[in-house]
């Protein structure tokens, strides 16, 4: 619509030939093909040719011809398949490809050998694509190539037959194969323009040669520099650096809201979630808020994430590993905690309690079957009925897989599992997760196309493809065009703003390291001028790169940082001669962010310490463990024994210290149950005695590993059953070494009172004296310090509560220290009863440390019934270190305020 002024190509330069940014767009609208080196550039055109459209007043108007090579390429091919002017066969896919690659690599006689062979795989694939970009070949002599450079001409090999055996066609030879196919109505006729290319392969210069001798005109073109102003700026760090480059767009959005700004970022991958967290905070800071919506930026990122870490595809990956077997803790209660299975709304609490159950059992694995018996539990607190039936429907169908099947197959098999498994009918899904779903039925497409190349799999290897596929697929959710454009290095060339920053431009950084591929001799990438070859080329691809960065905005600004670490780093030499310009002069003071403002809005409040409501008389909510946390912090026991705020469990290979406790108690609990006495000890010779210990330590294991069988490994049951034979046969070396002993009770339950609460204590271990009185063991696998049960608040008050037990002749209370090395007796007794505690008190002295100790208990219930509950650590920070619970009781708070009120004293 509307007059079009036709442009005809040029004859063919050696370099793009400047043009005004109007002549892309009339010969855009004049019928011409532009074709883009990337993506982001067809788009750029795209949009700045509807711009231009409704500036001059049109409503509707043709679509432009404007694509990337890429895509130029498979619609060529297209034609000439539908046309016959090629032999007939299947273009590969990327994925296609790369699976073909990945399989001759780990088939071959090197594939044992290597740590990552899908990494190797994809660099030898780049080494396939350099060759036919090149119209190279390898050398036939082996003296020549390297040990790698002989495997991956083997490997080309492979792939080649496999090709040639299943007529598919490499996306690296789809140039090649279009320049010797004829005419093709209707593709090539329209001119050709190529923007945003750097350079021109042989490959694709042969392409358009091929088609120039079929009367096509094409023409290399670079859109024509603007005439702006070109500056640089050093500052501190990285962080100063994004900072300051985030004030600038703003100040630059508040002064024109419709400015075009573009932001490069060399290594956009490495820094992408710090740029998010800085432009989030400088442009859109009411993002950060929990309860904000989804809703536009003001900017726009062209790197996405992979898809396989999106919380949406992670869950659907997690439920299918789940299916096939036991699972890593983390992942498969990452399940618990998504939001997008069904019945999440209603039992979103109770998942969280499973959750919190699962991890107080510890161990690291977790299958299907243990977590659907977890959530059907019906008498427990955490039952959750609907995650329950899900998961028996994807245990269901699973049973229905079969061994081995093509990639289709498994397509299917994979979508109607996690169909009935309730994903992702969760909570509604937002615009982005419902581009994730949508991301995801396309890569059960792409596993589908790999069927011709990958043959049967088995479903744990059709899942690890679907892994891989995942990990390989950049996810970004579209949204509406954005006025900032962060882009990366090779994606800006082309493309026009009025306003440019570009990061990272020291002297180490730019230009690059060469970075040659390691499967093509050096010799033969450095003659042909190969990327990345060498020093030389890529000082001169930098050279060229700078210079239209330079003219692609009026206004570009180059960053760099003054230290990286420990290093000093300076301008990159490219970018040295430009004037400088202070971070100040760019954009002016920073703004408040959230955080200042909250500090400048605040005002003093008082509230009244108003303490929580009296315990009532009756059982001691923790038990003994109460006085030990009142001791510790009044607010600690509050916070744990009344509001319920206890850490999650850990967990983690092996046993944790409370599983290797247990276990010591119950083998010296069946020890003593056959021994009775010291007699019957002293009577067993070593044999014996150890045949003995082997017997009961190995029923205590098969106790804890029917409760904890993913815990207790083979090879772990016989590493902790040899442990705890030595540490037991040596402790009863020496109780061989005591006075005449009789036990008389094993893991015996006492109730007691003190202040109105009653407690139930369970004894490890009660012996009688031959000489008589009675003597209360506590076995402790750590190690025993005296100093923690004294004071008016002890640190470990067990013995203190054994002491106020009402036995008749109470002689000692005492620990039974089983640590290796430091094998002994420790507490506090009225005689000498055993070796180790060689400081008995005097009769009225033991009589007047009962009675101290129950004072000092005493005052403790009554400060927990009476709600006393400061925040009082009674040593900090030792008694923090441990503690979960600061963010809660805020103690770092008050801290820092203390600090301050020194700092005005």
């Amino acid at each position: 619509p509307g007059s079009r002024r036709a442009v005809s190509p040029a004859p063919d330069p050696s370099r793009p030939e400047p043009v005004p940014w109007s002549d892309l767009l009339a010969a855009a609208g004049a019928g011409h093909t532009l074709l883009t080196g990337n993506r982001r550039l067809a788009q750029h055109l795209l949009q700045a040719h509807g711009r231009a459209m409704q500036a001059a007043g049109h409503a509707v108007w043709d679509t432009p011809d404007i694509l990337p090579w890429d895509a130029w390429l498979r619609r060529g091919w297209q034609a000439a398949q539908l046309h016959g002017r090629l032999p007939p066969a299947r273009l590969l896919s990327d994925e296609q490809i790369a699976h073909l690659w990945e399989r001759a690599v780990r088939d071959s006689e090197e594939g044992g050998h290597l740590l990552r062979p899908a990494a190797t795989a994809r660099l030898a694939a780049e080494a396939d694509a350099l060759l036919h970009a090149w119209r190279l070949d390898l050398p036939r002599d082996d003296l020549t190539l390297s040990e790698d450079g002989r495997a991956f001409r083997r490997w080309r090999s492979v792939v080649a037959r496999q090709c040639a055996a299943g007529q598919w066609l490499p996306p690296a030879r789809l140039a090649a194969a279009l320049a010797e196919a004829g005419p093709l109505p209707g593709w090539a006729e329209r001119p050709l323009w190529l923007v945003g290319f750097e350079e021109l392969t042989p490959a694709q210069r042969h392409l358009l040669n091929a088609l120039a001798g079929r009367g096509v005109a094409w023409r290399w073109v670079q859109p024509a520099p603007a005439e702006g102003q070109a500056r640089r700026v050093a500052l501190d760090d990285g962080e100063a650096e994004l900072q300051a480059m985030a004030r600038w767009a703003r100040a630059r959005l508040d002064a024109n809201p419709q400015a075009r700004i573009g932001v490069v970022v060399p290594d956009l991958a490495e820094r992408r979630a710090a740029l998010c967290r800085v432009l989030d905070a400088v442009l859109a800071p009411a993002a950060l808020a929990l309860d904000a919506a989804e809703a536009p930026r003001p900017w726009n990122i062209s790197l996405g994430l992979p898809l396989a870490d999106h919380p949406l595809a992670r869950a659907a990956l997690g439920l299918l590993a789940l299916a096939l077997g036991q699972q890593p803790f983390e992942d498969a209660a990452r399940l618990l905690r998504s939001p997008h299975l069904a019945g999440w709304p209603a039992e979103a609490g109770r998942r969280a309690l499973l959750d919190a159950h699962l991890r107080e059992r510890g161990e690291p694995t977790l299958g299907l079957a243990a977590l659907r018996h977890a959530a059907g539990q019906t008498d427990k607190a955490w039952h959750c009925p609907r995650l329950a039936e899900g998961l028996a429907a994807l245990a269901t169908a699973h049973r229905d897989w079969p061994g081995k099947a093509g990639c289709g197959e498994w397509a299917r098999h994979f979508a109607a599992a996690l169909t009935a498994a309730g994903w992702p009918r969760g909570r509604p899904l937002s615009s982005a997760e419902f581009q994730a779903s949508e991301a995801w039925q396309e890569l059960l497409g792409q596993l589908a196309a790999l069927d011709p190349v990958a043959g049967r799999l088995s479903a744990r290897d059709a899942l690890a493809r679907l892994r891989q596929l995942a990990a390989a697929r950049l996810f970004q959710p579209r949204t509406p065009p954005a006025p900032v454009q962060v882009l990366g290095l090779y994606e800006a060339i082309g493309t026009r703003f009025d306003h440019l920053w570009v990061l990272g431009m020291d002297d180490v950084a730019w230009p690059p390291a060469p970075r040659p591929n390691p499967f093509l001799p050096l010799d033969l990438q450095r003659r042909h001028g190969l990327p990345h070859a060498d020093e030389g080329r890529e000082l001169a691809v930098a050279r060229r790169i700078t210079e239209r960065l330079c003219g692609s905005a009026d206004e570009v600004v180059f960053s760099h940082v003054r230290r990286v670490g420990e290093a000093a780093r300076g301008p990159s030499p490219l970018i040295a001669a430009l004037p400088a310009a202070e971070p100040a002069d760019l954009a002016g003071p920073p703004p408040p962010d959230w955080p200042a403002r909250i500090a400048v809005s605040a005002r003093a409040e008082c509230v009244p310490d108003t303490p929580p409501p009296p315990v009532p008389a009756g059982p001691a909510p923790g038990g003994s463990d109460l006085f030990r946390k009142q001791s510790a912090c009044p607010f600690r026991a509050f916070a744990e024994l009344r509001l319920g705020a206890t850490p999650l469990g850990a967990v983690g290979p092996g046993l944790d210290r409370l599983t290797q406790g247990s276990l010591v108690h119950r083998a010296l609990e069946g020890v003593w149950g056959e021994l009775g006495d010291q007699e019957a000890l002293l009577a067993l010779d070593g044999p014996a005695q150890r045949a003995l210990l082997e017997r009961h330590v190995t029923a205590a294991i098969d106790e804890q590993a029917r409760q904890l069988p993913r815990r207790f490994t083979p090879a772990l049951r016989r590493l902790e059953a040899a442990r705890l034979v030595d540490l037991l046969s040596a402790w009863l070396d020496l109780e061989r070494e005591r006075a005449p002993f009789r036990v008389v009770a094993r893991e015996e339950r006492h109730t007691l009172e003190i202040a109105g609460l009653t407690l139930t204590l369970r004894l490890d271990r009660r012996d009688e004296l031959a000489g008589g009185g009675q003597l209360v063991l506590d076995y402790k696998t750590g190690e025993v310090t005296p100093a923690k049960w004294a004071g008016e608040r002890p640190e470990d008050p067990q013995l203190p509560l054994y002491g106020q037990l009402p036995l008749a002749d109470l002689a000692g209370v005492l620990f039974a220290q089983l640590l290796a090395g430091e094998l002994r007796f420790k507490g506090v007794a009225a005689t000498e009863v055993v070796p180790g505690v060689d400081k008995p008190v005097a009769p009225d002295d033991w009589q007047a440390r009962l009675a101290e100790w129950g004072r000092v208990l005493t005052t403790l219930a009554e400060q927990f019934r009476a709600g006393h509950s400061v925040v009082d650590p009674k040593k900090p920070p030792e008694t923090c270190r441990y503690c979960a619970l600061p963010p809660l009781c805020r103690i770092t708070e008050r801290a820092a305020l203390l600090a301050e009120e020194d700092d005005d004293d």
